[in-house]
C-alpha cells in the first residue's frame, strides 16, 4: 500500500509537471502573438501620424 501511495504521488508530480510546462509555453505563445500586436498597432499609427 505505501509503495503504491509513492508511486502515485510521484506520478502525480509528473504529471504536474507537465502540465506547468504546457502552461509556460501557452503563455509564451500568447505573449508573443501579443507582441506581433503591438508591433502592428505601433505601425498603423506611425503611419497616421505621417499623414
Amino acid at each position: 500500500m505505501e509503495k503504491r501511495k509513492k508511486t502515485k504521488r510521484k506520478r502525480m508530480k509528473i504529471m504536474e509537471k507537465k502540465m506547468m510546462e504546457k502552461m509556460k509555453e501557452k503563455k509564451m505563445e500568447k505573449s508573443k502573438k501579443m507582441e506581433k500586436e503591438r508591433k502592428k498597432k505601433k505601425k498603423m499609427t506611425e503611419r497616421r501620424k505621417k499623414k
